[in-house]
């Protein structure tokens, strides 16, 4: 059937993603890994706080960092199409991290938004155990899923004998209906929610006299980010897979795929840039995270002074450099605005 043919023309339409597809993994490598590490080191304080919210951002950075490391092989993947149980694994860890993050990112809206409608309601329901609880879920049906969907799917090469998986056209109908069943369920339901709980937020705020209108409008903002980022990330990809599936459904012909190929390979690529963003969005603008971001930075600078202070120590001074050394000592509280132990 010409159903289940392959579409040859896929990899030749492919030479724009060959260049583009690498630059953005690349980017998302440089700046997401030391990102989600940072975001790890001030979260884990607050784990021990028994902080719920931060259960759900540390699975957030958890799976963005997972997905981070893997991105390697896709980039070996998108430029050389050689190895099947390879693509095959980066295929798992993209779809696990994409809707588990989708996933997280609606966990902390509902969290922010229970917390915010209803305070007093919340504070025997909302607990560490209940936030484990939710995680273990997310990732158990997310694994299950996708570990079916892969030891189910069938290798295709094009005539070049390139192999395919996940960018494989036409699209297998029994991939097709779990795309339309992820689609709904990992991103359309949560994207609901996270609308209905961010504009809730937003409302509530604003009709508060509690907050100044700095504060309302700097929680307004990113609300807006949030839901912007959001759809900004995995809006583009889940359109074009939506038409994929439209068309495989319906009965479709190569040349309609040989169309959509490099919208969606670039779309696929767009979705991983929340790996990159998510640290910035829902670590660094708590105020709390500020906070143990500035202790670390003090913290640092305080080592690397000791470090250079003790080197230096080790070598005798000469005479200029003892009168130097006296000179500076009736002048450094006056000279040294860094100086952060100096008295007001």
């Amino acid at each position: 059937m010409a159903n289940e043919e392959i579409c040859e023309a896929a990899w030749n339409a492919s030479t724009i993603i060959v260049r583009i597809v690498p630059t953005i993994y690349s980017c998302v490598t440089i700046f997401g890994f030391p990102g989600n590490l940072l975001a790890l080191v001030i979260l884990w304080p607050q784990i021990k706080q028994q902080n719920v919210l931060a259960v759900y951002l540390l699975n957030l950075c958890v799976s963005d960092l997972i997905f981070i490391l893997t991105l390697p092989v896709g980039i070996h993947y998108v430029v050389h199409h050689d190895n099947w149980n390879m693509c095959k694994f980066f295929e798992f860890l993209y779809y696990t991290n994409m809707y588990s993050g989708v996933w997280f990112l609606c966990c902390i809206s509902a969290d922010r938004y229970v917390v915010v409608k209803f305070p007093l309601r919340v504070r025997g329901i909302r607990s560490m155990y209940l936030a484990c609880t939710i995680s273990s879920i997310i990732w158990a049906a997310l694994i299950i899923l996708y570990v079916t969907m892969i030891v189910s799917a069938r290798p295709h090469s094009d005539e070049h004998h390139h192999l395919l998986c996940y960018d494989s056209f036409p699209l297998q109908e029994g991939r097709a209906v779990l795309h339309l069943c992820t689609t709904i369920l990992g991103f359309v339901l949560p994207l609901l929610i996270m609308t209905f709980c961010n504009v809730g937020i937003a409302t509530t705020i604003l009709a508060s006299n509690a907050f100044s209108t700095q504060e309302k409008g700097k929680i307004t903002r990113l609300v807006l980010m949030i839901l912007a980022i959001f759809i900004i990330c995995f809006l583009p990809y889940h359109i074009i897979l939506m038409f994929r599936i439209a068309l495989r459904l319906k009965g479709m012909n190569c040349k309609m795929e040989e169309s959509l190929y490099t919208p969606y390979q670039l779309a696929f690529a767009i979705a991983s840039i929340s790996s990159a963003i998510n640290p910035l969005l829902n670590i660094f603008f708590s105020e709390t995270a500020c906070e143990t971001l500035g202790q670390i930075t003090l913290s640092a600078r305080k080592w690397l002074r000791q470090v250079f202070c003790r080197s230096s120590d080790n070598q005798p001074p000469t005479k200029p450099d003892v009168e130097a050394e006296a000179f500076s000592k009736g002048v450094k509280r006056t000279q040294d605005p860094t100086n952060l132990s100096q008295p007001d």
